[in-house]
C-alpha cells in the first residue's frame, strides 16, 4: 500500500478561515499543547473532505496515536472548559465557549457479532483510516507534529472529492451521495430478515450508534454489508463469532 502523503499546505490557512472563532480558538489550543507534548495531530473523516470543498465547518473530528486523554484534559483546563472521556472507544470530548471538538485514539475494531459495539484496540493512523468507509473518508490532514500540512490518503480518496459518486473501500460499490431510499446508506431503516425473524435498523455514524436501539454504525459488520444494497438483496455478514445471511426486506 503506499504511503499517501503528499503536501497539503494550503488547506492550514484555509482552516482558520471556515471554522467558527470559539472552534478555532479550541483546535489551536489543542495543537499547541499536542505540540508541547510532542504528539501528532490529524484531522480526520468528512471535516478533511470538506476543507477541501471550501465549505464551512461547525465541528471536526481529531485523531493521533496513543491515549487522548491527557491531552483533552491539559486542553479543557487551558480554555475553561470540561473534557469528556468515552473509555470504551478510546476518545474524548472537549467542550469550551460553545465549541467541541472530538479526540479520538487512532484505532483498530473488532466486532463479536453483528451489531454490537466494536472491540477496540490503539492502533496507527493508517491503521485507523483502513477501517473507515468510503475512501473519501479515510483522508487524514496532519496538523501539527513532523508531518505538518501533509494530506495522508491511502486509497486516493482526494480523487473523488466533488465527485457526485464515491467508492467503498472494501467492495468497490457505487454509493450516490444524493438521498434516497432504494439503497442502504447512512440515513437509511433497514429491515433484515435473517430466517428466524426480521430486524430492523438504522446506519449512522459510529458516534451515534445505538445497537440496543437499533441504530448501528456504518463501520459495524452489518452496517458495512448493508451499504449500497437494495431491497431483495441477499447480504452475507463475516464476524469473529461467524458468518450470517440476511434478506433485506425494506428500505426507508
Amino acid at each position: 500500500m503506499s504511503t499517501g502523503l503528499t503536501e497539503a499546505t494550503e488547506l492550514l490557512p484555509r482552516l482558520q478561515q471556515v471554522l467558527p472563532s470559539s472552534l478555532a480558538r479550541a483546535l489551536t489550543v489543542v495543537v499547541e499543547t499536542a505540540e508541547g507534548q510532542g504528539r501528532t495531530l490529524y484531522l480526520v473523516g468528512g471535516c478533511v473532505r470538506d476543507l477541501a470543498l471550501g465549505r464551512d465547518l461547525v465541528d471536526v473530528d481529531v485523531a493521533g496515536e496513543g491515549e487522548m486523554g491527557p491531552l483533552g484534559a491539559t486542553a479543557a483546563s487551558a480554555l475553561g472548559g470540561r473534557c469528556v472521556a468515552h473509555r470504551g472507544f478510546g476518545t474524548v470530548t472537549l467542550e469550551a465557549n460553545g465549541a467541541r471538538v472530538d479526540l479520538a485514539m487512532a484505532r483498530a475494531e473488532t466486532y463479536a457479532r453483528p451489531g454490537a459495539l466494536p472491540q477496540v484496540r490503539p492502533a496507527s493512523i493508517r491503521e485507523d483510516l483502513a477501517r473507515r468507509d468510503f475512501t473519501i473518508n479515510a483522508l487524514a490532514l496532519a496538523i501539527c507534529g513532523p508531518e505538518r500540512g501533509c494530506l495522508l490518503d491511502p486509497f486516493g480518496g482526494s480523487g473523488t472529492v466533488g465527485a457526485v459518486a464515491v467508492k467503498w473501500q472494501r467492495n468497490a460499490v457505487l454509493i450516490d451521495e444524493t438521498h434516497s431510499t432504494d439503497h442502504g446508506q447512512i440515513g437509511a431503516t433497514v429491515v433484515v430478515d435473517h430466517g428466524e425473524g426480521r430486524e430492523t435498523y438504522t446506519i449512522v455514524g459510529s458516534a451515534e450508534a445505538s445497537p440496543r436501539e437499533g441504530r448501528i454504525s456504518n463501520e459495524s459488520p452489518v452496517g458495512r454489508a448493508l451499504l449500497g444494497r437494495r431491497k431483495g438483496d441477499e447480504v452475507l455478514v463475516q464476524t469473529p463469532a461467524g458468518d450470517f445471511s440476511y434478506k433485506i426486506v425494506s428500505i426507508k
